[in-house]
């Protein structure tokens, strides 16, 4: 029994070494800032829309913020769990109309900085934040 269990161990630490790796949270949240500065987004102070935002996860780090014409990328202070737990945390903002960096909050996560990007942009940083094989 014993060297029935020892021969399932070492087949299943070997099919797990050739298996390819997905990339870190750090290594996708690094590939995004490289390409901030590659890209050289242009970074505002905020996001003025009379149109209803919504938003995709990037990564715990990063969103892409929508309205109905443009799309941004909005960078957090710190990684935001929030984002995918069922219990919303209110937003904070100090205008109804505006999402300011620096002030405001998504979930319960304050924004650090704002990005003008295009839908093509968007669709880069969406495909730099999903792990392989999804």
């Amino acid at each position: 029994m014993a060297k029935r269990t020892c021969l399932l161990l070492a087949a299943l630490a070997a099919g797990c070494a050739g298996a390819p790796e997905a990339p870190s949270v750090i290594e996708k949240n690094d590939a995004i800032d490289d390409y901030i500065q590659v890209a050289e987004l242009k970074e505002i102070d905020a996001i003025r829309s009379f149109d209803q935002l919504s938003h995709k996860v990037v990564t715990e780090k990063y969103i892409i913020i929508s309205d109905r014409r443009n799309n941004y990328l909005a960078a957090f202070a710190r990684s935001c769990k929030e984002l995918n737990k069922h219990e919303i945390t209110p937003d904070i903002r100090h205008e109804s109309n505006t999402l300011r960096a620096r002030f405001d909050t998504i979930r319960g996560c304050q924004i650090r900085s704002l990005y003008e990007i295009g839908a093509g942009q968007a669709q880069e940083l969406m495909k730099l934040g999903e792990t392989q094989g999804e």
